[in-house]
C-alpha cells in the first residue's frame, strides 16, 4: 500500500491506514524483486507509472507486514542516431 496524495509522503510515525491510498503488487522471485502497478495500460513490465515513484509504502503479508522502501528500476532513456554520409565524384 502506498500513498500518492499530499507529495506522496509516508509517516511512519503516524499509524493510521487512512494514510494510504493505492495498491500496487510485490512479486519476489529467488533473490530479486519487483513492484508492479498494472493500471496503465502505458507502462512497460517491471517500471511503475510517475504516480507511484514515492519513497516507502506498507508490505501486506500477514503478521509479516512492515514498512518497506518502494525502489523504482533506473532505466536508460536516451537515443542514439546514426548517419551516413557518401561523397561521390560527380563528371562534369
Amino acid at each position: 500500500m502506498i500513498s500518492t496524495r499530499d507529495r506522496a509522503k509516508l509517516d511512519p510515525d503516524y499509524p493510521d491506514l487512512r494514510q494510504f491510498d493505492y495498491l500496487i503488487a510485490f512479486v519476489q522471485f529467488g533473490n530479486d524483486y519487483e513492484f508492479l502497478d498494472c493500471s496503465s495500460r502505458l507502462t512497460p513490465y517491471g517500471l511503475l507509472p510517475p504516480n507511484c515513484l514515492v519513497d516507502g509504502g506498507l508490505l501486506l503479508d500477514g503478521k509479516e507486514s512492515q514498512l518497506v522502501r518502494v525502489r523504482g528500476k533506473v532505466i536508460y532513456s536516451g537515443r542514439t542516431d546514426q548517419t551516413s554520409m557518401s561523397v561521390g565524384k560527380t563528371v562534369w
